[in-house]
């Protein structure tokens, strides 16, 4: 969507949409494990994402009487090493927003989703103001990564795992910094 090219959207869509369609209704390669993997993840009856939604309804409960959360570094591996036995460390929280929760509350996971949701907004400003190109091609590029990554993290707690953490952080920096670098390109080309 930020290069305005609908045609690629509609294409890249007819092809996620074909691709869902494969999985979701089909038996095709199913003895394959990674595509019997990736069926699992579109199956509302799998015991996996039963599991998951059991825990997220204990977190629900325990945490309806914690706004702010049980703390930082008690849920996940980090609880289970810092507070073992405790609730947030023994269940599995399974996602980084879930872990967010468990951690800092509504509260925190409110003003997490609130951050991670104004920079993909400014990606997207900054994107339609650069005139140079190329910059605005690696600034696509890492916008188009920090979303998938984003949206990843609803099914993984990815976005704490090293690099990514830092590139979360190193992606905001530049968001900020592409417009400086715009400006000294433009500069530049007026002196040449």
């Amino acid at each position: 969507m930020a290069t305005r090219n609908f045609r690629a959207v509609i294409i890249g869509s007819l092809f996620g949409a074909s691709a869902y369609g494969f999985l979701k209704y089909t038996t095709i390669a199913n003895d394959n494990n990674q595509v019997r993997r990736l069926r699992s993840a579109l199956d509302p009856n799998d015991p996996s994402l039963q599991v998951r939604l059991e825990n997220q309804k204990k977190f629900k409960v325990y945490l309806a009487t914690r706004p702010i959360g049980g703390g930082i570094g008690t849920s996940g591996s980090w609880g289970i090493r810092f507070t073992p036995g405790t609730f947030l460390a023994e269940t599995a929280n399974d996602s980084w927003y879930i872990k967010i929760w468990a951690e800092t509350g509504v509260v925190g996971l409110y003003l997490h989703i609130a951050m991670l949701v104004f920079f993909i907004g400014y990606g997207y400003k900054v994107i339609f103001r650069i005139r140079d190109p190329v910059l605005r091609t690696y600034i696509m590029a890492i916008h188009a990564g920090y979303v998938g990554i984003a949206g990843a993290a609803y099914g993984n707690p990815i976005l704490g795992q090293f690099p990514l953490s830092i590139m979360l952080y190193t992606t905001w920096a530049f968001f900020v910094l592409a417009p400086y670098f715009d400006e000294k390109i433009q500069q530049q080309k007026l002196v040449t």
